[in-house]
């Protein structure tokens, strides 16, 4: 006997990028500072079995280049 369940999986998956999203959310919310993105960004995906690493570019209005965080979670 097949048995294949998709709808579960798709439910899964979604129920853990709402979670992820969420997390970030919470994480950034009321951060002023750059540094303080960076770390609330790095607070709000740790423990994220589907982030394995980020890469996250904060970009300045008046110059031509971008700061990076290159960090494994």
């Amino acid at each position: 006997m097949l048995c294949v369940v998709i709808e579960d999986t798709v439910r899964v998956i979604g129920e853990r990028q709402l979670s992820a999203l969420s997390a970030l959310a919470g994480a950034l919310a009321g951060t002023i500072t750059g540094q303080d993105v960076y770390a609330a960004i790095e607070r709000g995906v740790s423990n994220q079995n589907d982030l394995p690493w980020t890469l996250t570019y904060l970009f300045e209005e008046e110059e031509d280049d971008c700061a990076s965080l290159r960090r494994p979670i």
